[in-house]
């Protein structure tokens, strides 16, 4: 009698039931600290190399695994890269994947946005940048982190008015727990509400 051999049964993530494949995306794709985005094309870039080599394979093993990843962690950009950040989508040669995949701006829901005053050139439009997040339609938390060399009043004034218009139009949007704009410097930090956006008219 010819013996009967047994093939091993091999288990992927499609096969399993859809709550179990969540969970474990999940536990593959979300970051416990924010995600620094150190490329204007929206790469990923943790402290972990070996952590950021495995997000970059497991950021597309399905098709709603890269909106996974954008819902549910939070990112730290500059203001100069948001808008290349968000409308990032990548060369997928996946056929189940391509042509699906969500921009960050579709999916994204926490970010934080720093501005740096001081290095800013004449010709930038913080408030242009800033206003790319109006187009967020699942944004509920935005955090600004204006950080200043010194107590110039200058270059804090010009920050404020590019972006107040736009803040006021978030604060609408998110509420006064959705928006919070710090202002940083060598000797201390203060807060913009969203009354003194509204204002129009920079604190003192």
């Amino acid at each position: 009698m010819a013996a009967i051999s047994h093939q091993p049964k091999h288990t992927t993530l499609s096969s399993l039931p859809f709550e179990i494949q969540h969970e474990i995306l999940l536990h593959l794709l979300i970051e416990p600290i924010p995600i620094w985005i150190r490329d204007p094309h929206g790469i990923p870039w943790t402290s972990d190399k070996h952590r950021q080599q495995h997000l970059l394979q497991w950021i597309d093993i399905t098709p709603n695994s890269r909106d996974l990843f954008y819902r549910h962690n939070t990112f730290y950009v500059s203001h100069d890269d948001l808008r290349a950040f968000l409308d990032f989508r990548p060369s997928i040669t996946v056929p189940m994947v391509a042509g699906t995949t969500p921009t960050p701006r579709e999916s994204v829901r926490h970010l934080i946005v720093s501005i740096q005053p001081h290095l800013l050139s004449p010709g930038d439009d913080v408030g242009a940048a800033v206003r790319n997040l109006l187009d967020c339609p699942n944004l509920n938390k935005v955090e600004i982190k204006i950080m200043g060399f010194l107590e110039g009043v200058c270059e804090f004034d010009t920050v404020f008015k590019s972006i107040a218009g736009v803040c006021s139009e978030l604060g609408d949007r998110l509420g006064d727990d959705g928006l919070k704009v710090d202002c940083r410097y060598l000797c201390g930090e203060f807060t913009w509400s969203l009354a003194q956006f509204k204002s129009g008219v920079p604190p003192r």
